[in-house]
Formats: C-alpha cells, sequence, structure tokens
C-alpha cells in the first residue's frame, strides 16, 4: 500500500475458490481520506490472473 496526504493505493491478489469455479484476480483500489476522516474508495480496477492458463470449461453448468 501507498500513502499520500489523503489517498492510498492498494494492490492486491484475490483467490476466490467456489463451488461452480476457482478464480485469482489481481485488484487495484484508490482511496481518498474524506472531510469526515472516512476512507473511501474512488477507483477499483479488477482483473483476472493470467487468464491464458485458466481452464473455465471446467465450471458446472448453472441451471
Amino acid at each position: 500500500m501507498q500513502f499520500g496526504d489523503d489517498t492510498a493505493l492498494l494492490t492486491y491478489q484475490l483467490y476466490a475458490n467456489t463451488n461452480l469455479i476457482d478464480m485469482k484476480y489481481n485488484c487495484v483500489e484508490l482511496y481518498q481520506k474524506e472531510e469526515d476522516s472516512q476512507w473511501r474508495v474512488i477507483h477499483s480496477t479488477w482483473s483476472f490472473i493470467r487468464p491464458m492458463d485458466m481452464d473455465f470449461g471446467s465450471a458446472e453448468a448453472i441451471v
């Protein structure tokens, strides 16, 4: 995480193991400190981790 006076940048990887398919994401979120001293997300970007290596065919059919 990187901080400024009233902004912060958070980057992380999220691994979501579900009953249907396991997903891996890169996430970047930009936070801004508001006048009430609360931190709020002002921008968020999500992308698959190496989507060319993912097997989407193994997901169960949703009925």
